[in-house]
């Protein structure tokens, strides 16, 4: 099968720090600056490190290592950075990628953790924990009256990235709720949660709290970002299920959360588009006369369409990927066009006019040809 690649990755865009697109993204870090310097605080510890590294990058240049060979005994924080959200937000979003490598030494530890306003007895609202060698992830915080709460427990694959995304909602109600994605499923939820009076307070992210300290391991995060509003996670294509080979077929882009609703690029999102079973070409406009190496949304807008020019009829699988956003495929239906395809397609618009020849010199040329035909007898 015969694979197309119709847009560069554009690399180049995605090294581009990434700046919020909206006021309600009010934190985001890449860590293409190579350095922590956007967050306020940053908490070490004894032999752990929190650093952009190339090898830790997910998107870009660089992403945050975590590096812990602390290897102390008992419960405590192993190091983190912290940020303070606005105080008077009843909902917020966090997302980042994460790839959780395998441990040196097993343990249990928070990689993000949010605090509340008052404190309650254990100040937490949100602790997002893993735990190694098995390999779990689970969601938990206290309610206004100090109780701790678990909201559910999940499989973490190691070793390899995920997109990780929680929220808390109802903050200052009696019906509070939290949440955590991974790759775009829901894997826990906690319900009627007792937040009446309690607002946000420091986000923390690295291991601001260990229940085992003895972990030693390393992982990486990249593209943190956090905000009012759930933030898009994944990319939604949406072409027509049968076309005829050499027609301009549209492909609207779109961008949604990970509960299916239409959420805005964050940044300038610079789509690449694969076409396998056939090969064709990406245009800006519908009538395909202006080509594009790839497809774009830009930030802060929800959706986009661009348009494909198929070469040949058959079954054709369109994949649209970046890799901040989980990807999307569709296949549709290419039909033969009664009008020529491959080579014959790419001759449309040409013409050849040819001037009109008068009657006395056409049949000067025939008689002319049957002369010379009769010699040759």
């Amino acid at each position: 099968m015969q694979t197309s690649k119709l847009a560069a990755l554009a690399a180049l865009g995605w090294l581009l720090t990434s700046p919020p697109a909206s006021a309600a993204e009010l934190f985001a870090d890449d860590f293409e600056l190579g350095s922590v310097s956007r967050w306020p605080q940053q908490v070490p510890e004894n032999q752990v490190t929190l650093a952009p590294l190339a090898a830790a990058s997910h998107r870009g240049q660089f992403g945050l290592r975590m590096s812990d060979d602390n290897g102390s005994t008992g419960t405590g924080p192993q190091g983190f950075l912290g940020l303070v959200p606005p105080t008077a937000l009843s909902q917020y979003y966090f997302r980042f990628w994460l790839n959780l490598h395998t441990a040196r030494v097993a343990g249990e530890f928070v990689v993000c953790e949010i605090e509340s306003i008052p404190e309650t007895a254990v100040s937490s609202v949100v602790d997002l924990r893993f735990t190694l060698p098995a390999g779990q992830v689970s969601l938990a915080g206290y309610d206004q009256a100090g109780t701790y709460q678990e909201d559910g427990t999940a499989a973490f694959t190691l070793d390899s990235w995920h997109l990780v995304e929680g929220a808390l909602l109802g903050l200052g109600t009696g019906a509070g709720s939290r949440r955590l994605w991974v790759d775009g499923v829901r894997v826990a939820s906690g319900t009627d949660r007792a937040f009446s009076g309690v607002r946000l307070g420091q986000l923390k992210l690295g291991e601001p709290y260990a229940d085992k300290r003895a972990y030693r391991g390393d992982f990486d995060i990249d593209d943190f970002r956090a905000g009012a509003d759930a933030p898009a996670s994944r990319l939604v294509l949406t072409a027509p299920a049968s076309a005829t080979e050499g027609d301009c077929v549209p492909l609207g882009l779109s961008l949604v959360d990970s509960e299916g609703v239409a959420a805005a690029a964050p940044y300038e999102v610079q789509v690449a588009v694969a076409v396998s079973g056939t090969a064709g070409e990406l245009f800006t406009d519908s009538a395909c006369t202006h080509s594009t190496p790839s497809a774009t949304v830009s930030g802060g807008a929800p959706s986009s369409t661009t348009f494909l020019r198929p070469a040949t009829s058959g079954s054709a699988t369109i994949t649209a990927s970046h890799p901040d956003f989980l990807p999307a495929e569709q296949t549709v239906q290419l039909a033969a066009s009664s009008t020529g395809t491959g080579a014959q397609q790419s001759l449309r618009g040409w013409s050849c006019d040819v001037a009109p020849v008068p009657a006395a010199l056409a049949w000067s040329a025939v008689l002319t040809l049957l002369a010379r035909r009769r010699r040759s007898q």
